[in-house]
């Protein structure tokens, strides 16, 4: 019986890929304690049943299974994708199907992982488009279903899915998006209904088409077709409306002759959006003819003035009787044909005209009308382009991350703009722009324009050489957002945050380049940086002055502090133009003055003091640079002596800390100067009778040949607080010993 109970339990085990790697220790102590005679069955044999039962509580460690036949089908719906797939085997146990799986992840893009090389890790990362399932999944070997809608229609979209258990642990990508064909499918688009309701009126040498507003979601244009003479079978196509236009007025026609007129609709296409454009049925054809009237006299001096998505209108006021009122009429040409703005007559000489589009040029013209209806032919025209003012500029594309294959393809994502600066989700996006330099401190020339619809962008020079990019995104009225932050073209993963005067540098490199991103921060959304610098904070021996700060790209809101694990973001600072001085951008000036670029130091304010970081000087560009774990905050490069050997330069709280868990002085951090980069032997704590307590561990700044900084949290080597007292720090390099005292209150 013991010898099936552990067969049955190595079979269990076996599946495990953590078996090759210690889990046979385990299956072995398991196996030897059910082996082993209980101590009770020794004395009373009777007992032995009894003591061959036991109970097993494992922890679920098991990937649900990939899924092997994810499905995707257009539905008879515009927008609509339809997905289908086998439920997986949530712990892939050889005791048949587990329970179902607690959610699918779904992701989609226009591009393929194929397109990739076949990386799909890379593809996973790069599809931006996210769904999660709502309805429960159910038991394997069931068939699964989604339906994904709002899609753009007439893109082709490939799918890749995953699963997660109640465990937490998530499945491999479905095994279609690895060995090919991945999923995919073309959404459904279909053309706009008839357009309906079709009237027209006619006055003195003009004909005003009107219709009902398409029901389509997506109508983007109206087209009108006409024919001048009967018997109207040779239509043309006169003029294309955009949505929201539902009359036209062609005016300057020839009296008493019959025009015909059809309308259709269009919807949204290729260039500015994925899928071809496609057209509705013709509309009722409507008719008429334009009397003959004599005409009230005409207005002079109409202008137009542009804002944001309006054009204002101002014209002389007549002083003839006989005009009863006036009629304005726009135009996207200069030649028309002219469609009527309002619907009755205006009796004052301004008008603002609402709604329009910004970035797109309109064209007016004025009528004056009499008593009797008759108008005057259109005269005055003017043209006006609305736009957003640049203070309503688009926010900079945020989440830029960049990764280099194998073959030297360097590729690049960011996150969708959704907001502009005053945090109004009204982007009107029109484009997003790559702009490359062949050094980081630029400059940076526009490399070319991305679709607003697509976050990826990848480069047609392959790598070598290292080359840096950043993005902007442009709206429809040509404001140019601000930088993104810069990606170089690395295998390790590598974004930088710069000030505006380019004097300033964060870098964060492979994970920590992850870590600002929505993916993966704890915040759940991208982390802009923000590197202002302080210019009136320079004075006497303070040669820069900077403050770092970062905010949720979606909330806006500021996030008071950040840290990193280990001091591996890098913090440059450049102070003078150096012996060799690359670019710099025009204006920028430098204080430092000494014959030598050494006597620099970087400070850091901790909320209490400034605190010497010390950091490396590069002689070439004038740069100063550390490394450290907390990068937020206030920063100062101040002309400064470097020591000459190693020694203590600052304790920070001064000799008293309180280890309570609190967050306020619950560790002491030691920061020592280190100019020759030497090797530090030890780094311990003692308490007063001599005894071992606890080693430091490296504290939240790095750096080469500069100050290093060590921390003591107030624990002993096995994890519990210390007792309050005087304790001893003993610190030894370069063949001598620091020693000091500290003393932890609690």
């Amino acid at each position: 019986m013991k010898l099936r109970v552990v067969t049955l339990i190595h079979k269990y085990f076996k599946k495990a890929s953590w078996m090759r790697m210690g889990g046979v220790l385990s299956f072995a102590l398991l196996s030897a304690l059910i082996l082993a005679p209980p101590l009770h069955a020794l004395t009373n044999p009777s007992n032995d049943a009894a003591a061959m039962s036991f109970k097993i509580r494992l922890q679920d460690n098991f990937r649900p299974d990939p899924i092997t036949d994810l499905d995707a089908a257009f539905t008879a719906n515009e927008g609509e994708i339809l997905l289908q797939w086998t439920a997986p085997d949530s712990d892939s146990l050889p005791t048949g199907n587990g329970p179902p799986v607690s959610v699918y992840f779904i992701r989609y893009a226009t591009f393929s992982a194929a397109s990739l090389a076949g990386d799909t890790t890379t593809w996973w990362s790069m599809a931006s488009s996210t769904h999660a399932t709502t309805t429960p999944p159910q038991a394997p070997p069931q068939i699964e279903s989604d339906i994904l809608t709002g899609l753009e229609p007439g893109a082709t979209l490939y799918f890749g899915i995953k699963s997660r258990d109640s465990a937490g642990n998530l499945s491999f990508i479905d095994i279609l998006s690895e060995t090919g064909p991945q999923a995919n499918a073309q959404v459904p688009d279909f053309a706009p209904p008839q357009v309906a309701g079709l009237s027209i009126s006619a006055s003195t040498s003009s004909l005003t088409v009107s219709w009902s507003a398409s029901t389509a979601p997506d109508v983007n244009e109206y087209r009108i077709y006409w024919d001048t003479s009967a018997p109207a079978d040779v239509f043309a196509a006169s003029v294309t409306l955009p949505s929201g236009t539902t009359y036209f007025a062609f005016n300057n026609l020839v009296q008493n002759n019959t025009y015909f007129f059809y309308v259709t609709a269009l919807d949204r296409g290729l260039p500015a959006f994925l899928g071809d454009v496609l057209e509705s049925p013709p509309s009722a054809v409507v008719s008429a003819y334009p009397p003959a009237s004599p005409a009230p006299p005409v207005v002079l001096n109409l202008t137009a003035t542009a804002g944001d998505m309006q054009v204002t209108l101002d014209w002389d006021d007549s002083t003839d009787p006989t005009v009863a009122g006036y009629f304005l009429y726009r135009s996207l040409s200069g030649a028309g044909p002219f469609a009527r703005i309002n619907a009755t007559a205006l009796t004052t000489s301004t008008y603002v005209d609402t709604g329009l589009t910004n970035g797109v040029t309109y064209f007016y013209g004025i009528t004056t009308v009499d008593g009797s209806a008759v108008e005057s032919a259109i005269i005055g025209i003017v043209s006006a382009t609305p736009r957003k003012p640049f203070s309503s500029r688009p926010q900079e594309p945020t989440g830029v991350f960049g990764t280099l294959s194998s073959t030297g393809v360097f590729s690049i994502v960011w996150t969708p703009v959704t907001m502009d600066v005053t945090l109004s989700t009204r982007v009107e996006l029109a484009s997003y722009r790559i702009y490359k330099s062949s050094a980081l401190e630029g400059p940076f020339f526009y490399r070319d324009t991305v679709n607003p619809l697509l976050t990826a962008w990848q480069a047609p020079e392959l790598v070598p050489p290292t080359v840096w990019y950043l993005v902007r995104a442009m709206d429809t009225s040509d404001n140019e957002s601000d930088d993104s932050m810069r990606v170089e073209a690395t295998s390790v993963p590598t974004t930088y945050a710069v000030s505006a005067d380019e004097t300033a540098r964060v870098m964060f490199t492979g994970n920590d380049a992850l870590a600002i991103r929505a993916t993966a921060s704890e915040q759940g959304e991208d982390i802009r940086i923000v590197v202002d610098r302080k210019s009136v904070e320079e004075q006497g021996t303070v040669l820069n002055s900077y403050e770092i700060k970062s905010f949720g790209a979606a909330s806006g809101s500021e996030i008071k502090d950040i840290k990193f694990a280990r001091p591996t973001v890098a913090l440059q600072f450049r102070f003078a133009k150096g012996l060799r001085a690359p670019y710099f951008k025009p204006g920028t000036a430098f204080r430092y003055a000494g014959s030598t670029l050494r006597d620099v130091g970087i400070f850091w304010h901790n909320r209490v003091e400034f605190v010497k970081f010390g950091g490396k000087i590069d002689d070439q560009t004038g740069v100063v640079s550390i490394k450290t774990a907390s990068p937020l905050g206030k920063y100062q490069v101040r002309q400064v002596l470097r020591a000459g050997e190693f020694s203590i330069a600052q304790i920070t709280p001064r000799k008293i800390f309180t280890p309570n868990g609190d967050g306020v002085n619950d560790e002491i951090i030691i920061f020592l100067e280190n100019p020759n980069d030497s090797v530090i032997s030890q780094a311990r704590v003692f308490d007063l009778t001599g005894a071992e307590v606890a080693d430091f561990e490296q504290g939240i700044v790095a750096g080469a040949h500069g100050v290093i900084s060590l921390k003591w949290n107030g624990k002993d080597r096995i994890g519990n607080y210390v007792r309050s007292g005087v304790y001893v720090y003993q610190i030894k390099s370069e063949g001598k010993t620091l020693n000091g005292t500290m003393v932890v209150a609690r």
